[in-house]
Order: structure tokens, then C-alpha cells, then sequence
């Protein structure tokens, strides 16, 4: 006796053909079309574990609108109701320049000569409005070497 296949899977064509005898066919025109799930922000991608919007095209242009005027990228997120990477991914598509983070150069400079001519860096922050971790990067990306802790500069 030979029972190889009889415990496996139809294929779907047989699967399919098995189905429709068990229940009968309906006409075509009979059958259910399948729903859309939007919200206000566009449809809704189906069978997903989270919850995953498609943005829409004047939307993607909107987040780059938003972006170009200076708007904060987790602002956009939140005023879209996406993640930051997504508002990320629609921006390298769409070919935007990412904005250049950290101080000014004249800032570092500033920060720089503030510093050889004998400010500490805390100092240096509070006159500049700035962190001590944002003063202390600039005084080093400008090439200013540090002073070991406590030292005062020699005049």
C-alpha cells in the first residue's frame, strides 16, 4: 500500500475547487467587495501587528514642506501622527538635504577664543547660552586643546 501524499496539502487549485463544491458558487457579482480602512490621515496598511498609516502624496509633500521651513523632525511626527523615521524615509526619497547638527562656526570659534584667553568652559557655555557638552565640542572641533581639570591658564 503506497501512502505517499495522502496526508499532505491539496495545492491551492484543488484547495480552491474544494472549497467552492463544499459551499456552492456565488456569481461574481454576489461576492463582498473588500473594505478600505482609512482614518484622517490616509488609508491604513491591512494584516499589520502595529498600527501603519500611508501617508498620502500631498501629505509626503506637506512633510517636506514642514521640513524646508524648519519645522523639528519629531514636530512633523507627531503633527502627522508617524515616527521619526518614517518623516526620515520621506525625506531621502524625496532627495531633502538632511540639516547639518551642532554649533555654528562662529559659535565654535567664539567658544575657541573665549576659552584660550582663559575662560572655563562653563563660563564659556553661560556667556554663549549654550551646553557644557555643546561649548566643550566646539572648543575641540576648532582645535583649541583642553586644559587639564582645575588648571587656570598662566598669564
Amino acid at each position: 500500500m503506497v501512502l505517499r501524499r495522502s496526508f499532505s496539502n491539496h495545492s491551492k487549485a484543488l484547495g480552491a475547487l474544494i472549497s467552492r463544491t463544499l459551499r456552492g458558487s456565488r456569481p461574481l457579482a454576489a461576492r463582498r467587495r473588500p473594505t478600505v480602512r482609512t482614518d484622517v490621515r490616509g488609508p491604513v496598511a491591512k494584516n499589520s501587528s502595529q498600527s501603519q498609516t500611508r501617508l498620502s502624496f500631498p501629505n509626503r509633500a506637506k512633510v517636506v514642506a514642514d521640513y524646508e521651513r524648519g519645522d523639528a523632525v519629531k514636530d512633523i511626527a507627531a503633527r502627522y501622527g508617524i515616527h521619526r523615521a518614517t518623516v526620515t524615509e520621506i525625506l531621502r526619497r524625496a532627495e531633502v538635504p538632511a540639516r547639518r547638527y551642532g554649533l555654528a562656526e562662529q559659535i565654535r570659534e567664539e567658544a575657541a577664543h573665549l576659552y584660550t584667553q582663559g575662560m572655563g568652559i562653563r563660563d564659556v557655555a553661560k556667556r554663549l547660552g549654550i551646553s557644557y557638552d555643546g561649548a566643550r565640542a566646539g572648543i575641540v572641533a576648532y582645535g583649541a586643546v583642553l586644559r587639564p581639570p582645575g588648571c587656570q591658564p598662566q598669564h
